[in-house]
């Protein structure tokens, strides 16, 4: 009875405005925690983001993409998948963009084309000499 007085306010509040309200639940950071998604593996070139003297970060704009309106990479983990991490990207200048936030420097950011990659896609990388 009292999981009802909690959600009563909720309720009414959808009620009232006719709003939408999603609840996302939260899941632990174990492995078990997402779904295992049968992705098809995709071919993609690497490229480690530059580290400036002052210690901001720079990489190339192509490898910044928006991704539900999030600004982000999509770098490869250690289990060779891509994985979406969220940036804040900072000043452009031509073809480079600092980030200011989401990135130590020592990722390998993925370089695009992006149209099938998915967050966890498995990852067979590119080497330079590859078209």
């Amino acid at each position: 009875m009292k999981n009802i007085e909690i959600v009563k306010p909720l309720l009414h509040f959808i009620l009232l405005t006719g709003s939408v309200v999603i609840l996302a639940a939260c899941h632990g950071s174990h492995q078990d925690a997402t779904a295992e998604l049968d992705l098809p593996q995709i071919e993609q070139a690497v490229k480690a983001p530059e580290v400036l003297a002052d210690g901001s970060i720079r990489i190339d704009s192509t490898q910044l993409i928006k991704h539900i309106g999030t600004d982000g990479v999509f770098i490869l983990s250690a289990d060779k998948r891509a994985r979406f991490r969220m940036v804040k990207a900072g000043k452009k200048a031509g073809n480079k963009t600092t980030v200011s936030s989401g990135l130590t420097g020592e990722e390998l950011i993925l370089s695009g084309p992006f149209d099938s990659v998915y967050d966890g896609s498995p990852v067979r990388v590119k080497e330079a000499n590859e078209e």
